[in-house]
């Protein structure tokens, strides 16, 4: 299904536009499987694994909108597409820390849970639709996440956690790549990893994830009167796609170059060849729009 404002012309343009990134989301997905080669243990590779995945799966939702034209609807999973990127490049840079890294992620999801549950069982969160047997099942989730976190494998992270925490404001949660001296947030992450141009484009999305675009809601006719735009709107199409392949390429490079170094050049290779439209910067050329408001 798609707006009545597009032809069918303007919906090939879209489906070829999307294609691109789709080739390389089902390419990507090939390798999520790929035999470890790395000494980072089981618990890195499955967090690593894990990580790539989410990447591919942000990529591939930004395909699915591109598809019907849905600009907008793409915006929304393009920031959090490069915030797993920015984290898979942090989590693999430093091979030596792994351990503690792991563990650290481990632990902030498990306090982040522990909040939300323990806000529900509370009745803080959803009070007014939260049934009195809703409120017993999450406190009885919010026991078992408390279990977790008291295993002793938790010990020395607990306690840098307790150190952070003190030096924080009181209801600021804590990214877990903050532990041990890490980087305080996101900016400063893509500082660490060396991709501060990137955070630009992260920030360029930031006023659609919180809903501070509503003024891109409006355009304006060629005669220059006021329009509001259709649901589904195609400008941006080939930056959002181009970003994201750039950002979903970065993450099978980083993922790749961790568990299984050896097949980082058959993938370059395989890019080299595959992706030709963004080799020759020729993405632009993929699309022609004619809107009828």
């Amino acid at each position: 299904m798609h707006d009545d404002t597009y032809t069918e012309s303007d919906i090939e343009s879209f489906s070829a536009i999307a294609d691109i990134l789709s080739r390389l989301c089902h390419h990507a997905l090939t390798y999520v499987s790929v035999s470890p080669t790395s000494g980072l243990g089981d618990l890195g590779n499955s967090l690593i694994r894990l990580m790539y995945r989410g990447a591919i799966v942000r990529a591939d939702g930004i395909s699915q909108c591109i598809a019907t034209g849905s600009g907008e609807q793409a915006s929304l999973l393009h920031r959090p597409l490069i915030e797993s990127m920015f984290q898979l490049k942090y989590l693999v840079s430093d091979t030596q820390a792994i351990g503690d890294k792991v563990m650290a992620y481990r632990y902030c999801f498990f306090k982040e849970q522990e909040k939300l549950l323990r806000e529900a069982s509370e009745g803080k969160a959803l009070a007014s639709v939260l049934s009195l047997t809703d409120k017993a099942r999450f406190g009885s989730m919010l026991t078992e996440i408390n279990d977790q976190l008291r295993r002793d494998e938790f010990s020395e992270i607990a306690s840098e956690y307790s150190k952070r925490k003190k030096a924080k404001k009181p209801r600021k949660s804590l990214h877990w790549y903050s532990m041990y001296d890490g980087p305080e947030n996101l900016r400063d992450l893509s500082t660490h990893i060396g991709l501060e141009y990137v955070y630009i484009l992260y920030k360029i999305g930031s006023s659609a994830i919180h809903a501070g675009d509503g003024i891109n809601g409006v355009t304006s006719l060629s005669d220059g009167s006021p329009i509001t735009k259709p649901i589904r709107w195609a400008e941006k199409l080939p930056y959002l796609c181009k970003t994201a392949c750039m950002a979903l390429h970065s993450a099978v490079e980083t993922y790749l170059g961790a568990v299984s170094p050896n097949t980082v050049q058959e993938y370059r290779a395989w890019y080299e060849q595959n992706m030709p439209e963004l080799l020759n910067d020729s993405l632009a050329d993929k699309i022609s729009i004619t809107i009828h408001p």
